[in-house]
Parts: structure tokens; C-alpha cells; sequence
């Protein structure tokens, strides 16, 4: 019986490394959220983001914009 490419194996899935970006991208996007935190934190940016909802629930309850 012949292999094809296709044939899902062991040997195959441990020598793939078209998982090695998604990793990559998951480290990246851990980096990007740990920066936003330490942003918030240091600028104090969380009352801005605070203030910007309570305006938005605001208008969607309709006690004015």
C-alpha cells in the first residue's frame, strides 16, 4: 500500500511545522496585551475608558447623549 501526502500519520504531524506561526502569534499577542496593561496602568487609563461607557450606556437608555 502506498503513502500519500495527504495520509494523516505520527511521523507526519510531529515533523509539520505549520503550527510554529500560531504559537509565534499567540507570544505576539501576549506581548501586545501585556503593553495596552502596563499602558493603562501607568497613564491612569482607565478612568477615560470608565467615562466612555457610562456616556455610551447613557445614549443606548436614552437619558441623553
Amino acid at each position: 500500500m502506498e503513502r500519500r501526502s495527504g495520509d494523516s500519520s505520527v511521523g507526519s504531524w510531529w515533523r509539520d511545522e505549520s503550527g510554529a506561526s500560531a504559537s509565534e502569534y499567540a507570544i505576539l499577542v501576549a506581548f501586545v496585551a501585556v503593553a495596552i496593561y502596563v499602558a493603562v496602568v501607568q497613564f491612569n487609563l482607565g478612568n477615560i475608558f470608565l467615562q466612555i461607557a457610562n456616556v455610551a450606556l447613557n445614549c443606548v437608555s436614552g437619558s441623553g447623549c
